[in-house]
């Protein structure tokens, strides 16, 4: 919301100017937009407390607005935890650790049985392990050399009964998935919890076994499950 507003603010403004009948005032408002940007630029990418701490400014009628903030998502997934350029505290770094670790075992399991890895995880924006940062991870694991690990998300409602699992997790359009990540969710995400309760419940039933366990830097457990390809059939 914040983005779009900007971007409407930076569109009327140009508007105006390019309307401008004197040169100058064309050029100082391109000058001026092109301060603002790197200053936001700045902000946003964390590269000085200063500069990405939450502001505001008192606009009369419109309440106070906001100045510069880097916090925004993160604020959000991860409240308290944030300093005051909106990063992570040092003990998050351990996070990297973990997911190289996820992603390498994955690998290593699945070329001992001689199968391709195949790893599924449960949607939603997870702020420290999600598609992205597993993908991340396997493309710094190969560096364009070795056989990666194919990540998917296993997008599924609440209530998933175990033969509807099963089936999913048999389907060849989804690769025949051989592992699967679960990552407890905060108690205020609801939905996510539940989904995470019925996934950890069912999994046995279709023959995964708990392969290795983790605990994130913000103390919630992680586990990577895996059942041979040859058992899906």
């Amino acid at each position: 919301m914040r983005v779009a507003a900007g971007v409407s603010f930076v569109v009327v403004v140009v508007a105006a100017a390019s309307r401008a009948p004197a040169r100058n005032v064309r050029v100082a408002v391109a000058v001026a937009l092109c301060g603002l940007a790197f200053v936001h630029v700045v902000e946003v990418s964390r590269l000085s407390a200063p500069v990405s701490r939450p502001r505001e400014v008192a606009a009369g009628p419109f309440g106070n607005l906001p100045v510069t903030d880097a916090r925004w998502l993160l604020e959000d997934q991860l409240p308290r935890e944030l300093d005051d350029g909106g990063r992570l505290p040092d003990r998050f770094a351990d996070t990297t650790a973990i997911v190289d670790d996820v992603v390498g075992t994955s690998a290593a399991v699945a070329e001992s049985f001689g199968e391709p890895a195949v790893l599924l995880v449960p949607g939603g924006a997870d702020p420290l392990v999600n598609l992205n940062v597993l993908r991340l991870s396997d493309q710094r694991r190969t560096a364009g050399d070795g056989t990666p690990v194919v990540v998917g998300v296993l997008d599924v409602p609440p209530g998933l009964s175990g033969g509807e699992l099963g089936a999913i997790l048999s389907d060849p359009d989804r690769g025949m998935p051989n592992l699967v990540l679960t990552v407890r969710p905060e108690e205020r995400y609801d939905r996510a919890l539940e989904v995470y309760e019925d996934l950890t419940a069912a999994l046995p039933g279709q023959d995964f076994s708990e392969l290795m366990s983790w605990e994130t830097p913000d103390g919630r457990p992680l586990s990577l499950w895996f059942r041979p390809g040859s058992a899906a059939a």
